[in-house]
């Protein structure tokens, strides 16, 4: 397969990559392959696509070589080719999500979960309810079951003691049957959340 150096990240022709855009106000998933690289299209089917906003700013996510990378990029253009749809991106840059440098407290508050997953090229939606054993500013271990797809893109909500909620876009980077639970990074935080989280985190130390 051709290799396509984006910003210090090899992708192939054909490579997963899921494609974030935000269409009033909540993330919307797009499970897409590499279709060229100049210029840089991504190609997803339609059917799986809602109406799309451009020029609009979309995240990136995907995983090589065991790592996760979160990019950054600029929708500019969109039209169909068969029952495909492709989407052209500008100004990529990708950076690898590596959240371990942040110290992680073990807390144990209530956590919802919205998780959108690819099941052929389709994102399916499922809820739900679980609770945090430690916590970071990057990222949490959620005790939850059934457990949710390694890869899948969550939209956490957590409610700590006070009332106060934690919202944060995030992805299962790694699932472990035998904790029951999975290990979310977070990607993005929603309003003020990332103060709130700032201002628990040393109460729970």
């Amino acid at each position: 397969m051709e290799s396509l150096y984006q910003n210090g990240v090899n992708l192939t022709l054909g490579a997963s990559v899921t494609a974030v855009f935000h269409n009033e106000g909540r993330p919307s998933a797009i499970f897409c392959t590499v279709h060229s690289e100049a210029p840089f299209f991504l190609s997803a089917e339609i059917e799986g696509v809602g109406p799309l906003t451009l020029p609009s700013t979309v995240m990136l996510l995907c995983h090589l070589d065991g790592k996760l990378y979160r990019g950054e990029a600029e929708a500019v253009s969109a039209f169909p080719k068969g029952d495909q749809l492709l989407i052209e991106l500008r100004l990529v840059k990708w950076e690898d999500v590596n959240r371990r440098r942040y110290p992680r407290f073990v807390a144990s508050v209530p956590v919802a979960l919205r998780a959108v997953t690819d099941r052929t090229g389709e994102a399916v939606i499922s809820l739900y309810q679980g609770s945090t054993v430690d916590i970071s500013y990057g990222g949490a271990w959620v005790l939850v079951q059934p457990q949710v797809l390694a890869g899948s893109l969550v939209e956490f909500q957590a409610t700590l003691p006070s009332g106060q909620k934690v919202k944060a876009l995030g992805v299962v980077a790694h699932t472990d049957e035998q904790r029951n639970g999975v290990g979310i990074e977070f990607l993005d935080f929603t309003g003020n959340s990332e103060v709130i989280l700032r201002e628990f985190l040393p109460q729970a130390a």
